[in-house]
């Protein structure tokens, strides 16, 4: 005889439905080892402050990488990224996040950058994302990017 599980009372501090994260290095699912803070510099108009930012963080069981994924950016991210390569958790997408949080958010022209990439890439997204001309297109675009992104920032 099984026995019944417990429903949880209070709900859990981590969303339930999280995504696979390959690791970059062996291309293995990482294993989650939880919630962490971690402190964010940021730069105002006049003065520098730090901030405490949920992640979460995840190790590859094999080679021994760890990952850390904002809490803060959930749903949004490498919109044409993903739309080209079919989903969030291809290898090629995952170099382009590490790009972005390793080199673009660490400085203020990269930070205005991601922001405009924000606020104009969803409706290109969507355009990729309904043709597969298209997706071939922007993948034939993208991938020697991010074979260079992955030589540079590949190890970080």
């Amino acid at each position: 005889m099984q026995k019944e599980r417990e429903i949880p009372k209070k709900k859990p501090k981590v969303p339930i439905g999280l995504p696979v994260v390959v690791c970059p290095d062996c291309y293995k699912p990482m294993e989650l080892l939880g919630k962490v803070d971690v402190d964010k510099e940021e730069r105002t108009l006049f003065k520098k402050r730090t901030r405490s930012v949920p992640h979460i963080e995840f190790r590859c069981p094999d080679c021994g990488m760890e990952w850390k994924e904002s809490l803060e950016r959930r749903g949004g991210g490498c919109f044409i990224a993903t739309a080209t390569f079919g989903t969030p958790m291809a290898h090629e997408v995952n170099i382009l996040r590490r790009f972005r949080d390793v080199f673009l958010l660490q400085n203020r022209t990269g930070e205005m950058f991601v922001r405009a990439y924000y606020k104009l890439s969803p409706p290109i997204a969507r355009t990729i994302e309904k043709s597969e001309m298209l997706r071939r297109f922007v993948r034939i675009l993208l991938t020697p990017i991010v074979k260079l992104f992955n030589l540079i920032y590949g190890k970080h």
